[in-house]
């Protein structure tokens, strides 16, 4: 079998492992004068992986909210040594062929109920991706969104993807915003400024240009301001959305 491009014959061998029930991966190649002479493609559970023995005296308990050294997690390695590969060299027709493949695993294989569940069978669209956007908003989190999502399509493995993946999207844009939270919230505030009658905002930055007080009130709060007297309001829950 020939193939025109090594991406081809990775996403060839993907499909089929897909269909059989593992996860297929890249593994070496040989690239002379930058050109991929030969590639492997290779099962998930390629090869071995050595269990790190982690000296325990160094493990905190995790209870301990007030500990600031990081807690260590032991993963088990999930490679088994699995023998199973297509490899493809390149000819002189510049077609990239299979000279090599090995069929037989030496693990299980997962169901057809679970292989939606797979990471290569994974991955969130874009209007899932806008749909938790849009649900944090409200504050709905990644969970309860997920769960809408499988009530919208029907079953949880229509929605391809699990409730890991909305929470790793959520952290990776939490992150992503992280440095731009102050001035979104700056600019936020400013626009309604423009619109709102009597609004009133301020703000305090270091020399670095770090946010360090942020006041507004609208024109709700300066009445009831003018009515009750000393009245100051904040939000209690700072800290754990912080």
């Amino acid at each position: 079998m020939t193939l025109d491009t090594v991406n081809n014959a990775f996403l060839f061998y993907q499909k089929y492992a897909m269909a059989s029930g593992f996860t297929a991966r890249k593994s070496s190649q040989y690239t002379p004068h930058g050109v991929i002479k030969s590639k492997w493609f290779v099962c998930l559970k390629e090869g071995t992986k050595p269990f790190k023995a982690i000296d325990t005296s160094k493990e905190i308990d995790t209870s301990n909210n007030r500990s600031k050294r990081k807690s260590i997690r032991r993963v088990p390695s999930i490679r088994t040594g699995c023998k199973s590969r297509m490899c493809v060299k390149l000819n002189a027709s510049n077609l990239y062929e299979v000279y090599s493949f090995k069929e037989a695993h030496n693990h299980y294989f997962i169901v057809v109920e679970d292989r939606h569940l797979l990471l290569a069978n994974r991955g969130m669209n874009y209007m899932q991706e806008q749909a938790v956007n849009a649900l944090s908003a409200l504050n709905i989190g990644p969970v309860k969104a997920f769960n809408i999502m499988r009530t919208l399509y029907g079953r949880f493995d229509k929605v391809g993807t699990t409730k890991n993946d909305f929470k790793n999207f959520k952290r990776d844009l939490n992150m992503y915003i992280s440095g731009f939270d102050a001035d979104m919230m700056i600019k936020r505030i400013l626009r309604k400024k423009e619109y709102m009658p009597n609004f009133s905002m301020e703000y305090i930055t270091t020399e670095d240009g770090v946010l360090r007080a942020l006041f507004w009130a609208d024109e709700d709060a300066k009445r009831k301001f003018s009515v009750f007297g000393d009245v100051v309001s904040f939000d209690a829950t700072y800290c754990r959305n912080k």
